[in-house]
């Protein structure tokens, strides 16, 4: 099982792959990334909400996904529930349409980073709940996997205002 397990939606799968790849680089190969996103229609429902509790309850730090979309879909809010029924250490990680703040009231436990500009700090937190120690500098601009994950983030951001005008 895995140590980490990211949740998100379909939609936000392309930011995902950065993201996975930033915090493997990161933490160190050693330590495991699970990823779900919502479900295919040709996936049983229970199967995946079973599998998916079974994921959630053996990971130490559970990563949830936020955008004003996710917020919208179930499986978020059922992940979000799952971690705090088996006292798990819930991760918000909020894209640039919805903040931190907003996201936080959500649940008093989870904390809640802006992916924009707080991916240092959730390294620290992800390598204080795994007991990592970090290596010093902690440099993150300019590695391969951050300038991925910023430029998908972009892309995200980019699709999203696009949608706004689009349903104006």
């Amino acid at each position: 099982m895995a140590d980490i397990f990211i949740r998100d939606i379909q939609e936000d799968e392309r930011v995902v792959a950065p993201l996975h790849t930033y915090v493997q680089e990161r933490l160190g190969r050693q330590h495991t990334i699970g990823l779900s996103a919502e479900t295919r229609p040709h996936v049983e429902r229970k199967e995946a909400r079973d599998r998916e509790q079974h994921e959630i309850s053996a990971a130490t730090v559970i990563l949830l996904m936020f955008s004003q979309r996710s917020v919208q879909s179930q499986w978020v809010h059922v992940a979000a529930e799952t971690a705090r029924r088996a006292q798990k250490m819930a991760t918000y990680l909020c894209f640039w349409d919805l903040s931190a703040a907003e996201v936080s009231q959500l649940s008093s436990r989870a904390r809640a980073f802006n992916l924009r500009n707080e991916l240092a700090s959730l390294i620290t937190s992800l390598a204080h709940h795994l007991h990592i120690r970090l290596p010093v500098p902690f440099l993150t601009q300019d590695m391969l996997s951050f300038q991925r994950l910023r430029s998908a983030l972009e892309r995200r951001q980019r699709t999203i205002e696009k949608e706004k005008i689009k349903h104006q």
